[in-house]
C-alpha cells in the first residue's frame, strides 16, 4: 500500500489494502497468543480462535474479487495470488510444528545470505558444492542443539580413519547430527533462563 498522507482521504484500493493488512494482524495477534503454550493448547485456539478469523478474511477477499469495486493491478494480484495458495495458507491450522510465519527459515538462512559476499573467491563447482554442504552440515547441527564448531572437529577427527568415500553405513549412522552416540563435546550448552 502506498504511503498515504496523514488525514487525506484513502483510495478504495488503499483502503482495501489497509483493511486486508488489518485483518492479517488480527490473525498474527491470536495466533501469537499461545505461542508460549504447549502444543495442545496452541492447536486448540488455531481451532477455536484464529481459524474462524481465517475462514472470514478468505470470505472476504472472494467477496471483494467476485464484486465489481475497480482495484489497481497489484492489488487484484495480490487477493488472487491468496485465493489461489488458500490450501497452502491454511496448513498452519491443522498443525503445531508448522509457523504462521516463515520467520525461522529466514532466520536460519541470514547468516548464508551474508555469507555469500565473501563466496567471490569460489571460483569452481567442486568449491560451490563444497561450501553447500558445508553449509548443510553446521545448520543441520545447529537445528539438532550442536555445537557446530565442535561437531566438525568431531567428524574430522573420526572421519580420518576411514578411507575416503569409503565409510560403513552403520558407522556413518553414529555421526549424525541427530545420533544418540555424539559425544557431550559435540552438544550445544543451552543457555539458563
Amino acid at each position: 500500500m502506498k504511503t498515504v498522507k496523514k488525514g487525506a482521504a484513502l483510495s478504495p484500493a488503499q483502503q482495501i489494502a489497509r483493511e486486508a493488512a488489518e485483518q492479517i494482524a488480527v490473525i498474527f495477534h491470536t495466533d501469537n497468543l499461545c505461542k508460549d503454550k504447549s502444543p495442545q493448547e496452541i492447536l486448540d485456539n488455531r481451532q477455536q480462535s484464529v481459524k474462524p478469523l481465517v475462514d472470514a478474511f478468505f470470505t472476504w477477499v472472494k467477496d471483494i474479487l467476485n464484486n465489481k469495486i475497480v482495484l489497481s493491478t497489484d492489488l487484484k494480484k495480490a487477493l488472487t495470488y491468496s485465493m489461489n495458495q488458500k490450501k497452502y495458507l491454511r496448513v498452519f491450522l491443522e498443525s503445531t510444528i508448522i509457523s504462521l510465519d516463515n520467520n525461522d527459515a529466514e532466520h536460519g538462512i541470514k547468516k548464508f545470505c551474508v555469507g555469500k559476499h565473501g563466496w567471490h573467491i569460489i571460483d569452481s563447482k567442486q568449491g560451490a558444492k563444497a561450501s553447500a554442504i558445508l553449509y548443510s552440515i553446521a545448520e543441520t547441527a545447529k537445528a539438532n542443539d550442536l555445537n557446530p564448531f565442535a561437531y566438525f572437529k568431531f567428524l574430522m577427527e573420526q572421519l580420518k580413519e576411514y578411507p575416503r568415500n569409503d565409510v560403513p553405513e552403520e558407522e556413518l549412522e553414529k555421526f549424525m547430527p541427530w545420533s544418540e552416540a555424539l559425544p557431550n563435546c559435540c552438544k550445544q550448552l543451552k543457555k539458563q533462563s
